[in-house]
């Protein structure tokens, strides 16, 4: 079993644990150059919170990831699907999400952990 916030199979920088850290205190803003991890990070943090709400030590909330393009979005989700067992579902526009209804929007993602 992975210790908390850290999935089997990866180990974090240094300075990746430092931010994660931080961000499990509190609001982090974490500004890193490209390829530098943030993505590891963020993952790490929806696991640590999905792994409360299992346990009944945290309110059940969807974790959101947002990327300003299709690409980035697929990405997002790919590595957590990867890295996880979290239940997420991938929403772009490409994928007709502006049609949705509301219905539609409980239907996708009101059963998830993550949406990206």
């Amino acid at each position: 079993m992975c210790e908390p916030g850290l999935m089997c199979g990866v180990c974090g920088c240094r300075y990746q644990m430092d931010v994660f850290a931080a961000a499990l205190r509190g609001n982090t803003i974490a500004v890193l150059d490209t390829g530098s991890g943030k993505t590891m990070v963020a993952v790490m943090l929806a696991q640590e919170h999905a792994r409360r709400v299992r346990g009944g030590e945290a309110p059940r909330r969807i974790v959101v990831f947002l990327a300003p393009t299709v690409h980035l979005v697929h990405q997002q989700f790919e590595v957590i699907g990867e890295y996880t067992d979290l239940d997420a579902v991938e929403c772009h526009g490409s994928s007709g999400v502006g049609e949705w209804t509301a219905e539609d929007w409980k239907e996708q993602i009101g059963s998830k952990e993550v949406s990206a």
